[in-house]
């Protein structure tokens, strides 16, 4: 690509690389290195002066088979999107021969802003929107014995 200068580098990362999810750790922490390896790599393009463009996609949940286990989850706050939905995105960042964060649905291009607030409101924001949904939901010893 960078002896053509052309070409589009595509990043498939999640918002949950955006804002980390306590009871999804590892995910979380995989999704947030391809944010930032994305960053690092449009700005190394772009001092190189090259054509080359970078697109990251930052979806909410997606309707597939990783997403169908989501406990307590709001279609209404949280819609879910169509892997279809998806994949037109990212054909449509191609297409326009750009560069681009591809935040989706709506609510995702708020999360960066989360980062600016007290620990105390993000801690509240994540108890009730990701801790409960998926992944780990608490203390092992103490569901063991609530059972």
């Amino acid at each position: 690509m960078l002896r053509r200068n052309d070409g589009h580098i595509i990043t498939m990362a999640s918002m949950l690389g955006i804002m980390g999810a306590g009871s999804l750790t590892a995910y979380c922490s995989s999704k947030g290195a391809a944010v930032l390896f994305h960053d690092s790599l449009h700005h190394e393009l772009d001092l190189l002066e090259s054509k080359v463009r970078t697109s990251v996609v930052c979806p909410g949940y997606i309707a597939t088979a990783m997403s169908a286990a989501l406990k307590g989850f709001s279609t209404f706050l949280y819609p879910k999107l169509s892997p279809q939905q998806v994949a037109a995105a990212i054909v449509s960042a191609v297409d326009k021969k750009s560069s681009q964060d591809i935040y989706m649905p709506w609510f995702v291009t708020t999360l960066p802003s989360i980062a600016i607030l007290p620990m105390w409101v993000r801690d509240i924001v994540k108890r009730n929107g990701l801790t409960s949904t998926f992944g780990r939901t608490g203390n092992p010893q103490k569901q063991a014995a609530n059972n």
